[in-house]
């Protein structure tokens, strides 16, 4: 939908301009006197928003816009700054009282002429290198992504929070929250300093952050030098109903209430979208952003494209604003997101915001095969928004969502992963190897330049430890001789209950097949570490399977009790007398220092549960075992309790050393000590559990609500956390390769 508004004309070879009523300049003047282009066609003059004003001229060549820069300087003007990418030149000129930036778009043969009043901004700072640079996904803020630049100060992207966690948590908590971030980042800096905070676009869920800072006691604690945006003007946004900030934050009042009235057992990403009134309304949110924007003594930027930054080698191309999609009505805010391009050393990676089809279009057009990139923030969360043509020329072999991998799989029926084609055809791109997460737990990080994983390939030969997608309750270790070890198997009560039972069991058989490169499985021991419900549901229902007979199972080994060995009400008495077991699979109860052996591969048993004893609670009569391999072990608990991981710790001490552990009970309360798991000092720390699910399953549970799960995530020798995230396989080669393992940032 064009929008026809015009406001000004030429006069006298000069642009004059006849500033809307109700147009937002940020206190800023409107430019004046600027020359007029001669030649092409005219279509009008539109107001850019902030003072500045859009010239948009059709079926032009690159020699006008080489004879309009001559103009320019016979009126006085200067060269501030040039750019050429693709076949699309951009130009800067000022004089002291007006920024001129003219650019030819070759594939439209067209000319944008943009006018400011003139500020001055700085284009490069110094080189420095006092620290390595990296790209850094927060674990606070799951909208929010980080540049630590060479010379250890940060480019900040967007920063904001979904509205229901906006409403659910303190604001000044997690803003807090955010400065010990940075401020680790920084080397515990006392003062954090940003280069530059860049605001893709006016939503509140990326510039909540800033928009909020001044207001909080931490806003001393940060020095920010340049704040890079563009919010079109308001007449060219559809909405026109204006949202005051009191009336924002009596948005936030009313979700917090919903939210409190909802309860824990309400689904999460119902809140959302089933509030009885509306909870995103962003319609002059831009105007409240530029409003917050003035309190920091910091340059105000509005972006245009074709502008150029070296931030201490960093740089950054900006490649689209809502100026290039001029004259438009924007119906959707997030057609407005910049796109911008930042290299370190030769590679490239894209920020997208929250971009749209339009410009999407726009930069497959304007850029073509130079959109290719070594890395590149997904678009709109991984909900769909950026188009496959889009997606397809960038490439790219990591990918940044901001988003949790629980948001992206499950934000509602109409979003995340295995919900929209291009988000779930992106996550499986063949040139992807690996993914980052804000998954608001640890701050997953790539370091500049971005160094491509290069790791042998995957042989049928090889050891491998893999998480399930299916089931969080479940690994696999894959044995040389191509049989699968399979440890746990189950689902917590709820998702047992809301999601189809076949589509589960069937795939975790899909999951087996691609280990084994076969649709005939052989597994040499399905491994329950207790009788809970939890972790033998998939033996409970796969007799009723039709992959049943593609299956083989040596033997299950599981500590089987009666039901008066443990105090209190006990699940799942007399598990040997369970239907599975009847005809198709033998049962192994081993004891404690029995030895198992698989191939080239045994497992010593460091503990079982006696029939003869009585036991406080189901967690006490877990099976610990340790797999080895080549010398490097594998450390099974299963539901261990902290009494338990004691007497362990007491009984083996160094010898529990292993390179990877599962962390028992799934990281809630009573998972075992943090001194057994610093005897352990496992490289790989394995959850059965969603990261989701680890931090917010109850109060009472999950990391930063238990003291121990929170120390043991934190322990100094754990490389990598690896969780059941219901979303990618993770495969890791045992004994384990460095180059698997994060890095600590």
């Amino acid at each position: 939908m064009m929008q026809d508004k015009l406001i000004g004309h030429i006069e006298n070879d000069v642009y004059r301009i006849t500033a809307p009523q109700g147009d937002i300049s940020n206190n800023r003047p409107w430019a004046q006197d600027v020359p007029a282009f001669d030649g092409s066609s005219y279509q009008g003059i539109y107001s850019g928003g902030d003072g500045s004003f859009i010239v948009c001229i059709d079926h032009a060549t690159l020699a006008e816009i080489e004879r309009y820069t001559q103009k320019l300087m016979q009126c006085g003007y200067r060269k501030f700054a040039e750019n050429k990418i693709a076949s699309n030149r951009f130009f800067t000129y000022e004089n002291g009282f007006n920024l001129v930036y003219c650019y030819y778009i070759a594939y439209t043969q067209s000319i944008k002429i943009i006018a400011e009043p003139f500020y001055p901004y700085i284009t490069a700072t110094p080189r420095q290198t006092l620290s390595r640079p990296a790209i850094i996904a927060s674990s606070v803020c799951d909208r929010n992504f980080y540049v630590r630049l060479p010379d250890n100060t940060l480019l900040v992207i967007d920063g904001g929070w979904r509205i229901e966690d906006w409403c659910l948590y303190d604001h000044a908590e997690l803003i807090h929250k955010m400065y010990l971030e940075m401020s680790q980042i920084l080397g515990n800096a006392q003062t954090i300093h940003v280069s530059m905070w860049l605001i893709t676009h006016a939503h509140t869920d990326h510039a909540r952050v800033l928009e909020t800072l001044y207001q909080t006691d931490w806003s001393a604690a940060f020095q920010i030098d340049q704040i890079l945006y563009n919010f079109p003007a308001p007449n060219h946004i559809a909405n026109t109903d204006e949202a005051t900030a009191e009336q924002i934050a009596q948005m936030d009042r009313n979700i917090r209430t919903w939210h409190a009235k909802a309860g824990v057992s309400f689904p999460y990403e119902r809140i959302f979208y089933n509030c009885p009134f509306r909870v995103y309304d962003t319609s002059h949110y831009e105007k409240v952003c530029r409003h917050a924007f003035m309190q920091y003594p910091a340059t105000q930027i509005k972006a245009h494209t074709g502008m150029h930054f070296d931030l201490s080698g960093v740089t950054l191309d900006v490649l689209h604003t809502p100026d290039d999609d001029m004259p438009t009505l924007f119906n959707n805010f997030n057609n407005t997101s910049l796109v911008v391009r930042m290299t370190y050393q030769g590679s490239p990676m894209l920020w997208l915001g929250d971009m749209g089809e339009l410009p999407s279009d726009s930069c497959v057009k304007m850029y073509g095969n130079l959109l290719k990139c070594d890395c590149m923030q997904v678009s709109h969360h991984g909900w769909g928004a950026a188009t496959p043509e889009f997606y397809a020329l960038a490439r790219p072999s990591i990918l940044f969502w901001n988003n949790s991998e629980f948001g992206f799989k499950h934000a509602d029926s109409h979003q995340g992963y295995g919900k929209t084609k291009t988000s779930t055809d992106l996550y499986h791109m063949d040139c992807v190897v690996k993914n980052y997460f804000c998954n608001r737990i640890h701050m997953s990080h790539a370091y500049l330049p971005v160094q491509i994983p290069e790791l042998p390939p995957f042989k049928m030969s090889d050891f491998i430890i893999a998480s399930s997608t299916v089931s969080d309750r479940t690994y696999y270790l894959r044995l040389p001789n191509s049989q699968l070890i399979v440890i746990g198997g189950g689902w917590r009560d709820e998702d047992w209950a809301q999601y189809d039972h076949d589509a589960l069991l069937r795939g975790m058989y899909h999951e087996m097949c691609a280990l084994v490169g076969s649709s005939n499985v052989t597994i040499a021991a399905f491994l329950i570490p207790n009788q809970s419900a939890d972790y033998h549901r998939f033996l409970d229902a796969l007799p009723g399977t039709d992959f049943l007979n593609h299956l083989q199972i040596n033997s299950v080994i599981c500590s089987s009790l009666p039901a008066h060995c443990i105090k209190g009400t006990f699940p799942t008495a007399d598990f040997q007398k369970k239907p599975c077991f009847s005809k198709r699979f033998s049962l192994c109860s081993p004891r404690t220092g029995d030895v198992l052996h698989f191939g080239n591969v045994q497992a010593h048993v460091l503990y079982a549960p006696n029939a003869n004893s009585q036991y406080n609670s189901i967690g006490d009569t877990s099976l610990v075992v340790r797999f080895v391999y080549q010398g490097k072990g594998i450390l099974i608990t299963g539901d261990m309790t902290d009494s338990l991981s004691e007497q362990l710790l007491s009984q083996y001490g160094s010898h529990l050393r292993s390179d990877v552990v599962q962390i028992a009970n799934h990281g809630w309360n009573n998972c075992g000590s943090v001194q057994f798991y610093q005897a352990v000092a496992a490289q790989l720390q394995l959850w059965t559990n969603s990261e989701y699910g680890f931090q917010f399953f109850r109060k009472d549970e999950g990391y930063q609500k238990t003291l121990a799960a929170t120390a043991i995530y934190h322990l100094s020798t754990c490389r990598q956390n690896v969780f059941c995230d219901q979303v990618s396989m993770q495969r890791f080669h045992f004994p384990l390769e460095a180059a698997e393992l994060q890095q600590d940032v």
